[in-house]
């Protein structure tokens, strides 16, 4: 529901807000997606299985049908079904959305015909990498396209994925499929019920690129510094940006190293200033609000967090 709030505060240009009431009736509204090209905004309603496209002219059902009961099937717009939709992204080079569905990744093309491209129906009890169907998730969830290169964070199977948009081959980036928290290369690193994931333009060094990745129930922002090249696990390594592990949160400002998170849930990257600053914004869900992580450089850890501050931004929302 923050996405909501902030969409009405800082609007894609062209757009007045008009239509944010509807928004509101939005039915369990989980990823959210800007076309940056028609400033239309993709939300996936998992409550009714659908993605629907909301413009300043309305808002119509781009994929699924919400009178039909949850399957999987493929097929044009409203002929398609989804079982579980959680994510969403958008590939700026074909034009192509990437769903997350449960343990199948679905494409929708920007008329909006649906296939199945990694995964298979049911098959969620195992993290297996693979090319296409022969790949296995246990449910996937976050969504981000960075350097032709699809990342997907696979909530249950508690690691870090990456497909190839052209082959389809899913590799595994960052963690074992075990549940817990640890730091270190690719192969060693372990999180619990990773949700979100966000990328910057680049990582410590040219080859790679910077992932931040929603660790809700170690209550952290974790980084992953991955390869741009699909290469393996232990070529990753992961670290945490801002939080202190714990078993049930808590709440604190301050510097990363300080700050304190209950269930961090959703994640935003803005685009980094002229001067290299990047600002992460995180749902911290079970304490409410809305907050803040500033990097100084997205090539450079040292940051802090905080709560946002002005009247537009300081309000809380309720967790459904």
């Amino acid at each position: 529901m923050f996405l909501i709030a902030f969409m009405c505060i800082a609007p894609p240009k062209g757009s007045n807000c008009q239509n944010v009431s509807s928004l509101m009736n939005a039915n369990a509204p989980h990823g959210i997606a800007v076309h940056p090209l028609t400033s239309h905004v993709f939300v996936v309603e998992a409550g009714a299985n659908v993605i629907t496209n909301y413009s300043d002219g309305g808002s119509q059902t781009f994929a699924g049908n919400r009178t039909a009961t949850a399957g999987y099937q493929d097929g044009p717009g409203l002929q398609a079904r989804f079982v579980t939709p959680r994510g969403i992204a958008w590939h700026p080079l074909t034009g192509n959305w990437y769903i997350s569905d449960s343990t199948v990744l679905r494409m929708a093309t920007p008329s909006g015909d649906v296939t199945g491209v990694a995964g298979l129906v049911a098959q969620g009890s195992t993290v297996t990498d693979g090319i296409g169907s022969n790949a296995r998730f246990k449910f996937i969830y976050g969504l981000v396209v960075a350097n032709d290169t699809l990342f997907i964070v696979d909530q249950f199977g508690n690691c870090v994925r990456r497909m190839n948009v052209t082959t389809s081959n899913v590799t595994t980036v960052a963690g074992t499929g075990a549940t817990g928290f640890n730091n270190g290369n690719g192969s060693e690193a372990l999180f619990n019920d990773p949700t979100a994931i966000v990328a910057s333009s680049g990582g410590a060094i040219l080859s790679t690129i910077a992932l931040f990745v929603a660790d809700t129930r170690n209550h952290l922002i974790r980084r992953v510094e991955a390869p741009l090249l699909a290469r393996g696990r232990a070529t990753s390594t992961v670290s945490t940006m801002t939080g202190i592990f714990s078993v049930t949160g808590d709440w604190k400002d301050g510097d990363c190293s300080e700050a304190q998170f209950n269930q961090p849930f959703g994640l935003a990257i803005m685009t980094p200033k002229a001067n290299g600053t990047v600002f992460i914004y995180v749902s911290d869900g079970m304490n409410m609000v809305l907050r803040r992580v500033m990097l100084s450089n997205a090539r450079h850890p040292p940051c802090r967090c905080n709560a946002m501050s002005s009247p537009l931004w300081d309000f809380r929302y309720r967790v459904e």
